[in-house]
């Protein structure tokens, strides 16, 4: 489980469900049933969907990075080795 905000003005929840594949592509998994993927890259992380932009939001700390698409906000743990380029 990982921490969303899912939709405009929502609060952050540990909600979420971050899903690792082995080809570099992680799923977020939301409560309602939707998802969004990301890919990894040589220094982050992008959209992998292509339809929106993955935006990194300030309020990041050394325990989690915390990033945007759309409406939708997340906290990915640092274990993870996730950055917003």
């Amino acid at each position: 489980m990982i921490a969303c905000a899912i939709g405009n003005g929502a609060e952050f929840t540990e909600s979420c469900v971050l899903e690792i594949r082995g080809d570099g592509v992680m799923v977020l998994h939301q409560p309602g049933g939707g998802f969004r993927r990301v890919r990894r890259t040589g220094d982050g992380i992008e959209s992998a969907d292509g339809a929106e932009r993955i935006v990194g939001l300030a309020g990041g700390s050394e325990a989690f990075t915390e990033f945007a698409i759309g409406h939708d906000r997340y906290r990915i743990p640092a274990r993870f080795g996730i950055a917003v380029e």
